[in-house]
């Protein structure tokens, strides 16, 4: 196997990865994004700012906005029951509104909230929108470079025979 034939391959299996890659994001997103509902936390009097941003990092709680005392306003990324049940239980949160906290379900009158959502936000692997939007521009960029690498592959020969 030549040098050219190897880079060829090479260009190609980035290329390929980054268009999947690309692919099953955008299809994703596109078929599975929404409007987060908005919830409201109090949190206990004792609980640390890092405490917080923590809890609201792990439960699934986005554009905080303090409303006053130890409330603030979120848009809820994960509204499954299993995620809504960890909210209701979790040891700093006081009390909540607009969550069911014995069917652990959203309450009737939840309103939306602004931010969107994909099932990304239910998933662990993907719930860092830094991760994934990362991943997506390496995707971009081995696109971009395979198809560079397999262009200037076919004109090799025909550059150096000039």
């Amino acid at each position: 196997m030549t040098i050219r034939v190897l880079m060829r391959r090479v260009a190609l299996l980035g290329a390929v990865a980054g268009v999947l890659w690309l692919a099953v994001v955008g299809i994703l997103w596109k078929g599975t994004h929404d409007i987060a509902p908005s919830i409201h936390v109090r949190w206990k009097p004792r609980t640390t700012v890092a405490g917080r941003e923590d809890a609201e990092r792990t439960l699934g709680l986005a554009r905080a906005e303090f409303l006053g005392e130890h409330t603030w306003a979120y848009d809820l990324l994960d509204s499954t029951s299993e995620n809504i049940e960890r909210i209701v239980k979790h040891r700093l949160v006081e009390d909540t509104q607009d969550l069911d906290r014995q069917r652990f379900v959203l309450g009737p009158n939840t309103q939306l909230g602004t931010t969107r959502r994909w099932i990304g936000d239910r998933l662990p692997i993907l719930r860092s929108r830094s991760l994934v939007e990362n991943v997506s521009r390496i995707a971009g960029a081995l696109v971009a470079l395979g198809l560079l690498g397999l262009w200037t592959s076919r004109r090799g020969p025909k550059a150096s025979a000039r």
